[in-house]
């Protein structure tokens, strides 16, 4: 039997979102606005928050435009709620209910009030619509532990029997539980339509790790980056299991649209997640450090005071051997067209944010992110009213045109490439994500690329010319030397930049290689998918076949077109070539690293010429 989809979904337009500000309000923001959804975010000292929140939304590929702010207090007895709040709680498609108190040592009585009573009010000021104006769904974010055995045995109507889980799990998981519980039974006798969604342990993006939450696992993770983690709490079999931050946005976004998850309770999981072992050395591996290999028993840590052995009490609530039911997750993600990111990629890249964060000491720096064909694209700059728009080459990222773009009096936009840097693979043809990326753009502007960067420059001006206007193409490797013959074996090349960090560049990848490397650019190629994309791709461009076309594609162009090499790698063209050529004394394959001023001067005057001052917003 085949389910109808179309029978299945609902169109949801307007939505309201308790805890917008916190790390999974966030990323769902940015899963809905995406999808066109107005959003209502109902936090606290909503005014003076809500240009932050959506500044971030658009760094992120959402649209901030269409989110709205209202105040929302868990602490108050009527819920902090405005007439403007009240208005749109009573008008909204659907309402997200992900305010809580998280933090360990919280009282009773305030885990409760928080957590337990807040949604009880939400669930019967819904209730109080008129049946006409039935809300489609209330979405209720339960804890982790849901379907824990301790959890799936409590009864909350016995007092005494939930006093002794609040004794044994601690305030915060057991008033996660209770709310669990008693929401569900108080949402069946009001009519209001709940689905309940209990993630597991929560990581950053499953392209770029990002977090904006650094307790839990990540304090695991830091302290055994610190060399402080000397054994792991429970056993072999102790099982975290994960979810990235973004999978989960998407799957909460999907619940109020579809019929079938009404009533339901979704644990949302990834049932590929290694286990809490697996998961250390993995990470220890990623941080250059030695996992521990021995374990204490949970109960001998609980014993122990804090202040030994690291561990807060009520973490180890979380640590257990239990294995859930993955159908459920796996039906609804069918109904709503959901794929999972690869779990452990996902898991290594929010280590290396964790890693380049310093755990949250250090601020992350601001990129936009954006979906383009299909593909997550990381840039900096004005993705609205760029004149130029730069794309590096191999070993490099968008950092490589820090210095020559604090040199360029006009809007910028350095985009990472597909597979490198921070941008997720994929997006078919060179010319199509470019053109994607391209598509906010309210400009006509140059296209500024080196060496590999090329390739994506010339097909976009090749098959879309009336995009840009015009390109300046920075040592481009098809009218250069082919790459030394080490440099074509795949396996070496990805082993050379596994031990980067280590070696240094020089001695890794020759004196030559990169004149000016930066810690950010030694990161990320150290990663393994963007080690293996720089190794495919170095083999790739030294085909002849590929090089023939490259120069053939550019010779029919008929747009401007500016090239600029160092002295020390000379371009191989016939003699009379009729296109502008600049040549950088003292450069060699990397002449924006080395001398950014005088490649800064050839797109200044090439901008002058050939960008439209009309194209300026």
């Amino acid at each position: 039997m085949t389910t109808d989809l179309h029978m299945n979904t609902m169109d949801i337009h307007e939505v309201a979102v308790t805890g917008a500000n916190g790390f999974i309000g966030r990323f769902l923001l940015v899963e809905l606005t995406r999808r066109g959804a107005l959003v209502w975010a109902l936090m606290r000292r909503a005014e003076e928050r809500v240009d932050e929140l959506r500044a971030w939304v658009d760094a992120r590929g959402g649209d901030g435009r269409l989110v709205r702010a209202t105040e929302f207090d868990l602490a108050a007895p009527d819920l902090g709620l405005t007439p403007e709040g009240e208005q749109v709680l009573a008008c909204v498609d659907a309402v997200y209910h992900l305010a809580a108190r998280f933090e360990f040592g919280l009282s009773v009585e305030v885990a409760r009030q928080a957590n337990v009573d807040a949604s009880l009010r939400l669930v019967e000021r819904l209730a109080q619509r008129p049946p006409g104006a039935r809300v489609r769904r209330l979405v209720h974010l339960s804890g982790y532990r849901t379907e824990g055995t301790p959890a799936r045995a409590l009864d909350v109507t016995d007092a005494r029997g939930l006093a002794a889980f609040y004794r044994t799990h601690g305030a915060y998981e057991a008033s996660k539980m209770e709310a669990h519980q008693r929401v569900e039974r108080r949402a069946r006798e009001l009519d209001v339509p709940l689905t309940r969604v209990s993630p597991a342990v929560v990581i950053g993006h499953s392209e770029t790790g990002e977090t904006t939450q650094f307790i839990g696992l990540a304090e695991t993770l830091r302290r055994l980056r610190d060399g402080q983690l000397m054994a792991l709490p429970g056993s072999d079999q102790t099982w975290l299991p994960l979810v990235p931050v973004d999978h989960l946005a998407a799957c909460l976004a999907g619940v109020p649209g579809d019929r079938a998850s009404e009533g339901q309770h979704l644990v949302v999981f990834d049932e590929a997640s290694p286990s809490l072992t697996q998961l250390v050395a993995l990470a220890a591996a990623r941080l250059g450090t030695h996992a521990p290999r021995r374990h204490v028993p949970v109960r001998l840590v609980r014993a122990l005071p804090t202040r030994l052995t690291g561990v807060d009490h009520e973490a180890l609530s979380f640590l257990s051997d239990d294995r859930y039911d993955s159908q459920p997750l796996s039906a609804f993600e069918r109904r709503v067209g959901l794929s999972r990111p690869p779990i452990e990629q996902a898991f290594l890249r929010w280590v290396d944010f964790l890693q380049q964060t310093e755990f949250g000491a250090r601020p992350h720096d601001e990129r936009t992110r954006l979906l383009a064909a299909g593909v997550s694209v990381s840039a900096s700059g004005d993705l609205r009213a760029a004149d130029s728009v730069l794309l590096h080459g191999l070993l490099l990222n968008d950092t490589s045109w820090a210095a020559l773009r604090e040199r360029l009096p006009f809007p910028s936009l350095a985009v990472d490439l597909p597979g490198l840097g921070r941008s997720g693979a994929g997006g078919g043809q060179p010319g199509e994500w470019l053109r994607a990326v391209l598509a906010p753009l309210a400009t006509k502007p140059l296209l500024v690329a080196h060496s590999l960067g090329a390739v994506h420059a010339l097909e976009l001006a090749q098959r879309y010319p009336e995009r840009i206007a015009g390109l300046v193409l920075v040592s481009p490797f098809f009218l250069q030397a082919r790459p030394a013959p080490l440099l074509r074996v795949g396996w070496l090349v990805q082993r050379a930049l596994r031990w980067l960090r280590r070696l240094g560049p020089s001695r890794a990848l020759g004196d030559a290689a990169l004149p000016a490397l930066t810690d950010d650019a030694v990161d990320l190629l150290t990663r393994p998918e963007v080690a293996r994309a720089s190794a495919r791709w170095l083999s790739w461009v030294a085909r002849h076949d590929v090089r023939a076309r490259l120069r053939q594609t550019l010779d029919e162009l008929q747009l401007p077109v500016v090239l600029v090499h160092g002295e020390r790698d000379p371009l191989r063209v016939a003699p009379g070539t009729p296109r502008e050529t600049h040549v950088v004394h003292g450069a060699g394959h990397y002449p924006q690293l080395t001398h950014p001023e005088r490649v800064a001067g050839v797109i200044r005057a090439a901008h002058a010429r050939h960008v439209m001052p009309s194209s300026v917003t």
